[in-house]
């Protein structure tokens, strides 16, 4: 069972800053399903470590499943 939750338009637009270079955020990630959040999951530490070699650098909240 499936207990991740989805980010809605409107959210992955104004806070992840989808498509927006720099500041998009660099836990946006995406799914079959739809876009989800990382910050806080098991996929942040491997995402910090990436720095400044992803295009996406943004830290834009304290993460989908805590707004």
């Amino acid at each position: 069972m499936n207990t991740q939750i989805f980010i809605n338009e409107e959210h992955r637009d104004s806070v992840c800053k989808m498509g927006k270079g720099h500041e998009t955020c660099r836990y946006l990630t995406f799914q079959p399903e739809g876009f989800t959040c990382e910050k806080g999951g098991p996929l942040q530490v491997q995402l910090d470590a990436r720095g400044d070699t992803m295009n996406a650098r943004g830290d834009n909240c304290d993460g989908w499943n805590h707004v």
